[in-house]
This record gives C-alpha cells, structure tokens and sequence, in this order.
C-alpha cells in the first residue's frame, strides 16, 4: 500500500518495469481520491536510446490514455540509433497528435472534453557510453 501526503491510503494499482542495457525505469500507477484512474504512461528503452512519457488526464482517462500510445508512436520511435529528434520534429508531433485526438473525438461521435498535460524525456547515449 502506497500512501499520500493525506492520512487516505491510496490502492496501488500496476506497477511496471522498462529496461535495457543501457536504460531502466519503473512505474507505478495509484488511484487516488477519484472514482476512477485517469493517468497513463508509454515507456520504451532501447540500447542507445529510451523515451520516457507520464499523462495527467483531465475529465476522464480518454485522452491520456490516447496520448501515451501516440507519442511513442509519433515521437518516441523518431528516436532512432541514438539520435534524437530536432525540437522542430518533437513540436510537430504534438500537433500531429492534438489533431488525431480530436478526430478521434469526433469520429467516436465523443463530447468528451477530456484533456491531459504530458511530461516526457527522451535520453540517448552517446557514442563512448556517456
């Protein structure tokens, strides 16, 4: 059992791992004082290069759950033998994604008005292993 800043103990509900030779990373996933859990993750670690992505949904899981599956499609797998995307190449991403969440919406005929915030890391190695 995980426990928060409040007295609630919180249920925790996956945790999961993420490794390579050269990267590793675990998550663990609570559901705190909500009904329902709206957050989600997308993780990938490959030799030389890992990306790293945690959503906040908002209004429901939908668009977080939506989110992390696309940046690494859209953004995480750009990373390629090491190298990473230019900041150009990760801004179009988000707006690739933004607009196929909102086609998502309304093709599902969805009112939603979920919504997420994203933190993400994309790290590489470098060619003497730092």
């Amino acid at each position: 059992m995980v426990r928060s800043s409040s007295t609630r103990p919180l249920e925790a509900l996956r945790v999961e791992s993420f490794s390579s030779a050269a990267f590793q990373c675990a998550v663990v996933e609570t559901k705190g004082r909500r009904e329902t859990h709206q957050d989600a993750h997308a993780a990938f670690c490959a030799e030389r290069w890992a990306d790293f992505w945690v959503l906040d949904g908002h209004r429901g899981a939908e668009a977080a759950t939506f989110g992390a599956d696309a940046l690494r499609k859209e953004i995480g797998q750009t990373t390629k033998g090491g190298r990473l995307p230019s900041d150009g190449r990760i801004r179009q991403g988000f707006r690739t994604i933004d607009n196929k969440l909102r086609k998502h919406f309304k093709d599902s005929g969805s009112e939603s008005n979920a919504g997420s915030t994203v933190v993400g890391a994309l790290v590489a190695r470098e060619g003497d292993g730092s």
